[in-house]
């Protein structure tokens, strides 16, 4: 939503249309970034759709067919399920936190920081850094998933967890992102993979600790913060206000999400 605008349904004319360059974006750096979502491997074998939404306007899109999978052919008007809406939801929490402080905080702030005092996760200095380049991550960095963090998530890995010199507290999510223990003979974040800023790796471990920031600035975790502000406005349930995630649904990362029948892990809406 951007100024009262919601987008009307497809059969009503979708959403407004604009160039990318009269809303202040770049065009040859949109393009690099849809050219990288349409050469990567597979989005060339399973397919992929990308829309890019500027201040309530799209501003670009594409839809590639993929020789294994997906829609044959993948096009604008193909019906194919939501698997996961979890950057969706995410990234609409930070747009709309990012707004709300702007005096505090934007894409250039730093997240650790150089010392408590100036960090927007104090709590990551509870012990030291485990890597100085840690001190270089900014919001964009794990926004954009160029922070340097692992991508594994190996909750239920049968391997032992261990505690890295010098920690011998709770196995716990922030302190797993903190780099303070791992789980045995799994890639953890005691160490960097790459400067900040210097490469692109998955990982949703960056964006775990930017909902540490919002909740340290906010005073509040993001799933009421965001259906305060956005989800209870447009009609969705007050239950998934405070659940926390606990009721999951099926999912089966076997299954391609692409049929005309609809439910979780085998496929889509009938008539979209």
């Amino acid at each position: 939503m951007v100024d009262g605008y919601y987008p009307p349904p497809e059969s009503e004319g979708g959403w407004r249309i604009a160039e990318p360059s009269s809303l202040g974006v770049k065009e040859s750096k949109l393009e690099e970034a849809v050219q990288y979502h349409d050469q990567k491997e597979y989005t060339r074998s399973h397919g992929g759709a990308l829309l890019v939404i500027h201040k309530g306007h799209l501003i670009a899109e594409s839809y590639v067919t993929g020789s294994e999978g997906g829609p044959q052919p993948w096009t604008r008007s193909s019906c194919n399920d939501v698997k996961s809406s979890t950057k969706s939801v995410f990234g609409t929490a930070v747009g709309v936190f990012l707004e709300e402080y702007r005096d505090k905080v934007n894409l250039d702030t730093f997240l650790v920081g150089s010392s408590r005092e100036n960090s927007l996760i104090p709590q990551i200095w509870d012990q030291p850094i485990t890597d100085p380049r840690k001190k270089q991550i900014k919001l964009k960095h794990v926004l954009s998933m160029t922070s340097g963090h692992e991508s594994p998530e190996p909750w239920l890995a049968p391997s032992k967890r261990r505690h890295f010199p010098g920690y011998s507290g709770a196995y716990q999510m922030y302190e797993y992102c903190f780099g303070w223990w791992h789980f045995q003979d799994i890639a953890a974040h005691h160490t960097l993979l790459f400067n900040p800023g210097h490469d692109f790796n998955y990982s949703n471990f960056g964006l775990e600790q930017m909902a540490l920031a919002m909740r340290n600035i906010s005073g509040e975790m993001v799933g009421p913060y965001l259906y305060d502000r956005v989800l209870g406005k447009i009609g969705m349930p007050q239950g998934i206000r405070d659940n926390a995630y606990r009721d999951m649904v099926y999912n089966d990362p076997r299954e391609l999400n692409f049929s005309s029948e609809p439910g979780w892990g085998v496929g889509g809406s009938t008539g979209c």
